[in-house]
């Protein structure tokens, strides 16, 4: 049975309090600047070199490397740039190059302010990255549209995921909401997400039960102004998705050994 990794454990909230209060030193940020150009070298020909995915240990000459797709959290919000992302300080944790390919306002099916849905960003991701580890997250920008377009539009994105990345293991994190403000809707998306990731093969991670953000924290991970995470709460997300990650056997520093087959 595929792991679903369900969302705000002790253990989440315990790593995001330890770990935020390291993720911005000098150290770190030296150490992501370092990876962050190690990837764009071994994306210069769009595959790893001289490791491929899958190798480990020794015979892996550069660390892993993690593509992340999805929307402006994903990027970086506010004042928050994308190497202090939730994304970033995640693969700095695990001790992953960062490849943050978010776009504000996007989705499986929203395009944001001029922006492009993941689909139509996957083929120019494979000519730029080599990934060991691919990370789809997101899904609340599509609140709205009909949810038979969003779950097919999900359905056809991680189709190309799986065609673009074959040797990836590829993480599906779900829709993100504050306290309980996500609606039936969304909630619907979610778990039609969720079985199309299952039956792939594919790790889950819940975000939405319990809510990775629960309403009391979030006068200090949220800003007032935009309804968007601050720079805390980025760590407090780091935190929670490391944490699930290490839950499903996946280990600091080290490549899959193979990617799960797709369906």
């Amino acid at each position: 049975m595929t792991p679903t990794i369900a969302g705000a454990t002790k253990i989440g909230v315990i790593v995001a309090l330890a770990c935020g209060a390291t993720y911005l030193t000098a150290a770190g940020r030296e150490a992501l600047t370092d990876r962050t150009e190690a990837a764009r070298t071994a994306s210069a020909t769009g595959r790893a070199t001289p490791g491929e995915p899958g190798e480990r240990g020794a015979a892996l000459a550069r660390p892993p490397s993690a593509l992340f797709i999805g929307d402006g959290w994903t990027a970086g919000t506010g004042e928050v740039d994308r190497e202090h992302s939730f994304a970033c300080l995640t693969a700095t944790s695990l001790g992953w190059i960062c490849n943050n390919a978010g776009e504000a306002g996007t989705g499986y099916l929203a395009d944001g302010d001029g922006g492009r849905p993941y689909l139509q960003r996957i083929a120019g991701y494979q000519r730029l990255y080599a990934a060991d580890y691919v990370v789809v997250s997101g899904g609340s920008a599509d609140d709205g549209a009909p949810l038979a377009l969003r779950v097919a539009a999900a359905g056809r994105t991680l189709d190309a995921v799986h065609a673009a990345f074959p040797r990836a293991r590829v993480v599906v994190v779900g829709p993100f909401a504050v306290g309980d403000h996500a609606g039936p809707d969304l909630r619907r998306f979610d778990a039609a997400l969720r079985d199309d990731a299952r039956r792939r093969g594919w790790l889950y991670v819940e975000t939405l039960e319990p809510p990775w953000i629960p309403a009391r924290l979030a006068p200090g991970l949220m800003s007032e102004d935009a309804g968007t995470p601050t720079a805390a709460g980025h760590g407090h997300l780091a935190g929670m998705l490391s944490a699930a990650l290490r839950s499903a056997g996946i280990r600091p520093g080290e490549a899959p050994a193979r990617a799960p087959t797709g369906t």
